[in-house]
């Protein structure tokens, strides 16, 4: 035998097992390695079953599928040695890595699914003579009882302690693996008279406190809500604890009505020993809850409660022997939240001076904080200081250069106070922050149009209703842009997708009412114009363009009690103006007197204003309408008049 000969490959070792036993062990391992990976358990036992499986299998398929034995009736020439099994061979060496592969990816995604339920984890309680105590035990009793009726909730063990050494790090990672919301962990000390309990919460799934509403007040996220402590006793205080748990569980899933009922209980279930520290985190949670809910007022009150806890804090720190500094920092963190939220609360109340009073104290505490200036932003501008608004937006952006809704509600003060330029800057940088912002390309297409650029414009509106094709603001606005490029069918087909889109838009009507008045096209622009007023019947601009038609369209009659209601919603010296040019038209039309109005004009056109109205399209009209020359010598005067007062 020569020396190759004596060592044999590795398919003649599976070929001199039994063939069964070989295929029995790799399928079995296999089976077994896809259960536990199916399951989700990712472990080294799990993949040295699924390569020793997989692997085996593989091998004996492909030892089936290319194995050649000499040919019965030629020596020379070779025949595969399985022909019926070798088809069942190939379709095995294709899918059981098929087969692999979509387990190992169902495994990745069981891996990243985010949980069903709200999943509260209890690590075992470190102390003395656990068995005695048995406090572990009567917190997982006690909430399992309170979770009872609470489907979205589920109630894990741990069944191993956390050590006050291993502290929150070591609980945010148990917990991310075990994919768990709440983490309550803690440690147990027994005196004479009691067993006090520190009760350790981390929070993994984080609570969205704010839609992201750009132009309202918005919560930041708290850190100090995500990790903290309360204590009690193992004795009545636990119904407090159980009471807080299950209110925190509410809050999670957003069931803030059950929320505040179970923070409520667990207010009226605390005991006289019950610690300032402890009370203050269940309104603060409690306050959140009804800020949700929109009952600012109890929300404020909770606030108002904290505030007033806050110098209570300093003695609950040094009887629990915490350092005069950790005081000083969670206090401070304490006072800034409660601050903070009740500035917001007010702010929806529209209180917008109690709120920036609220956002002073918040801002005092941490100057760091840029939420709080950017909310103190929101209320100046609420309040037309937008000089004060932007210092606060800079500030804001100074602290969070990459806050994209400082920038663009920086923009909108810039456009409040017709600073174009800037404004346009701050949606540039909001733009290159987020592209795919639709409120900033809509918002930099107005401030384009402000400044004539109607071809940026619409190109700015273009890119809106890519983002948003159902945005009937965009369209309108669109509609307008092409309305003053004199692209009347375009801005028709605009106004009519607006209309299409938000039946009940009164600006796209009275548009595509003002788009037909340049066509000459007058009865659809008196439809559109009637259409605008039954839907908002406040719109000025509506009632002086279905004047304007309607003596165009000899209904002069008409046109007068429609000028009549123009001048009761007319305030600005501007709209006044336009307005009793329009009742003086009418008037003269009809031959009645004008002397009245005519004084109330000229005095009115004595003042300081600038007028946008356009005569020429009515001019036209006039130099073919028949009409006396006195008539239109005395209407061409009033435009005249008019004109002085023009951009």
């Amino acid at each position: 035998m020569t020396e190759n000969e004596s060592k044999p490959e590795l398919f003649d070792l599976i070929k001199r097992l039994p063939g069964w036993i070989t295929s029995l062990i790799a399928f079995i391992a296999a089976i077994i390695g896809f259960i536990k990976l199916w399951q989700g358990n990712a472990g080294l036992m799990t993949t040295i079953l699924l390569i020793l499986g997989i692997g085996g299998l593989l091998i004996i398929c492909a030892y089936i599928v290319f194995k050649k034995i000499p040919s019965q009736f030629d020596a020379t020439t070779k025949r595969f040695a399985f022909p019926k099994l070798r088809p069942f061979a190939i379709t095995g060496l294709i899918l059981i890595p098929l087969i692999f592969i979509v387990g190992f990816t169902y495994q990745i995604y069981l891996k990243n699914k985010p949980p069903d339920k709200i999943i509260v984890l209890v690590a075992d309680f470190v102390g003395p003579e656990p068995q005695k105590w048995a406090v572990t035990e009567k917190i997982l009793e006690r909430l399992e009882n309170a979770l009872t009726n609470e489907p979205k909730a589920q109630l894990k063990a741990l069944g191993k302690a956390i050590t006050q050494q291993e502290g929150s790090a070591k609980a945010k990672e148990i917990g991310a693996k075990k994919k768990a919301s709440i983490v309550i962990w803690g440690w147990y000390a027994v005196t004479e008279q009691a067993c006090n309990i520190s009760v350790h919460f981390n929070i993994l799934k984080k609570q969205a406190w704010f839609p992201e509403i750009k132009t309202k007040p918005y919560l930041a996220q708290i850190s100090e809500l995500q990790n903290f402590v309360l204590q009690t006793r193992l004795s009545k205080e636990m119904s407090c604890l159980t009471s807080f748990i299950v209110g925190l569980i509410s809050y999670q899933i957003s069931a803030y009505h059950d929320a505040i009922r179970n923070f409520t209980k667990a207010l009226d279930e605390k005991t006289e020993t019950f610690n300032s520290i402890d009370e203050v985190m269940i309104y603060l949670f409690r306050g959140i809850s009804y800020y949700f809910l929109n009952e600012f007022s109890q929300a404020i009150s909770d606030y108002t409660t904290i505030i007033a806890l806050i110098p209570k804090i300093a003695s609950a720190f040094q009887n629990r022997g915490i350092a005069y500094d950790d005081f000083e920092d969670y206090g401070r963190a304490l006072a800034t939240d409660a601050f903070f939220f009740r500035g917001i609360a007010y702010a929806n109340l529209k209180d917008f001076d109690r709120a920036i009073v609220d956002y002073n104290q918040a801002i005092a505490l941490d100057p760091e904080d840029a939420d709080a200036f950017f909310n103190r932003g929101i209320s100046y501008a609420n309040l037309k200081n937008f000089d004060r608004a932007i210092a606060d937006y800079s500030q804001a952006i100074e602290l969070d250069p990459k806050d994209t809704a400082a920038f663009f509600n920086r923009g909108n003060a810039y456009a409040d106070i017709k600073d174009f330029d800037h404004a346009i800057a701050d949606y540039n940088q909001t733009i290159a922050l987020d592209p795919k912002d639709t409120a900033t390309f809509f918002n930099r297409g107005i401030a384009y149009a402000y400044i004539k650029d109607f071809d940026r414009a619409i190109a700015d509106y273009n890119q809106a209703i890519a983002l948003d094709p159902k945005d009937a603001a965009a369209f309108n606005n669109r509609g307008n842009a092409y309305l003053n490029l004199n692209n009347y069918d375009r801005a028709i087909a605009d106004f009519t997708k607006a209309i299409e889109l938000d039946p009940k838009l009164a600006q796209a009507f009275n548009n595509r009412g003002f788009a037909y008045y340049k066509l000459y096209k007058y009865d659809g622009a008196i439809a559109d114009y009637s259409q605008a007023i039954r839907l908002n019947p406040k719109y000025l601009s509506a009632y002086l363009n279905f004047s304007e038609n309607l003596i165009i369209a000899g209904k002069s009659a008409e046109a007068e009690q429609t000028t009549i209601s123009a001048i009761k919603l007319a305030e600005s010296t501007k709209d006044q103006a336009i307005s009793k040019y329009l009742l003086a038209v009418t008037l003269k039309i009809q031959g009645k007197s004008t002397a009245e109005i005519d004084a109330e004009l000229e005095q009115l056109c004595a003042q300081e204003f600038e007028i946008g109205w356009s005569f020429d399209t009515f001019e036209k009209w006039l130099a073919g309408a028949e009409l006396s020359t006195e008539v239109k010598t005395y209407i061409r005067e009033k435009i005249e008049l008019l004109k002085q007062h023009r951009k």
